[in-house]
């Protein structure tokens, strides 16, 4: 037995759940992602012993997750329908639905907190930063910079000084990151794809700083998942963040590196950047020569006079004057 059905689904894929208890129990379904469509592809499972057939959940799992799952199911049917709004609800309800959970963490309130800890560490090297510049400005006042203060050739190197101190700090912040306080990971892992499925539902309505919330989320109770990355990266290219998009899109690469998908979207991205980047230019040129025109005109010249022609190898423009 073998069935096909296609959908827009721009790229997404999700766990499919056949409906019913039947087809649950003898089918299984793969979804497949080609040209930004996608494709599920039903087949028969193995004959199953009786044990194996049964629909319990695991034992282990407590009931706030198998409600949850419930939702999930109904979610995937609804998504695979093409009712992504309804898909919405159900993964929205499945989230709800674990929040009675012993020690879990509302998603947002997992947001607030990293932006809290984000906000400490940057006030953190403020003060640090503040209190090394003092103490290197007492230094020198008790005569220790003088000899360097007194040499003009080491200039330079009173000025790169802050610099490096700089550099260092940048690294010691990039290293001490946020840890999320979140539930074990068999539990944590079925809710970051709530969450998850839920940004694939987000991404058809159109509600792009939710898609990245939800898929933000979902990396901090499940690190390394390859479909928040992506389905972060579409957020951020709708909201025409492109340095966000390319930099998902490659940490998606990174854990999936033979995906042609994720690769194709690595150059695709990096190519609307350069267009982009090279659009801003242009415009930037032209209100440059506007500002100039009007202050030129003062004087009876304009920027016409002025050629600017660009060097192919380097970008650099070089500027000659004719009448």
């Amino acid at each position: 037995m073998s069935s096909e059905t296609k959908f827009s689904s721009e790229g997404f894929d999700l766990d499919a759940v056949p409906s019913g208890e039947k087809e649950a129990n003898d089918l299984t379904d793969a979804i497949h992602e080609i040209g930004g469509t996608a494709s599920i592809s039903t087949t028969k499972k193995a004959p199953q012993s009786s044990a194996q057939n049964s629909t319990a959940v695991p034992d282990d799992l407590p009931d706030e997750i198998i409600k949850a799952e419930e939702f999930k199911s109904k979610g995937n049917d609804m998504f695979k329908a093409g009712s992504h709004f309804d898909a919405y609800v159900h993964y929205t309800d499945a989230i709800a639905a674990v929040e009675s959970l012993s020690g879990f963490t509302p998603g947002l309130e997992l947001l607030r907190l990293r932006d809290e800890f984000n906000e400490e560490k940057r006030r953190e090297a403020i003060e640090r930063r503040r209190n090394e510049t003092e103490k290197d400005d007492d230094e020198w006042r008790k005569g220790k910079g003088n000899k360097t203060r007194a040499d003009g050739a080491n200039d330079d190197k009173v000025e790169d000084q802050p610099k490096s101190k700089d550099d260092e700090e940048n690294k010691e912040l990039a290293e001490e990151k946020f840890t999320p306080p979140i539930p074990p990971p068999s539990q944590a892992n079925k809710i970051a794809v709530y969450h998850c499925n839920r940004a694939a539902c987000l991404l058809h309505l159109d509600r792009n700083e939710e898609v990245i919330n939800d898929a933000t989320i979902a990396l901090m109770l499940k690190p390394g998942y390859t479909k928040a990355y992506t389905r972060r990266m579409s957020g951020y290219e709708k909201m025409d963040r492109l340095d966000d998009a390319i930099s998902d899109a490659k940490a998606a690469l990174v854990l999936e590196p033979r995906n042609a998908q994720i690769r194709s979207n690595v150059t695709r991205l990096q190519k609307l950047n350069e267009i982009k980047m090279e659009k801003l230019k242009e415009e930037t040129m032209g209100k440059l020569k506007d500002l100039g025109n009007s202050i030129l005109g003062n004087f009876g010249m304009s920027l016409d006079s002025f050629k600017a022609e660009k060097d192919p190898n380097t970008g650099s423009y070089s500027i000659s004057y004719g009448n």
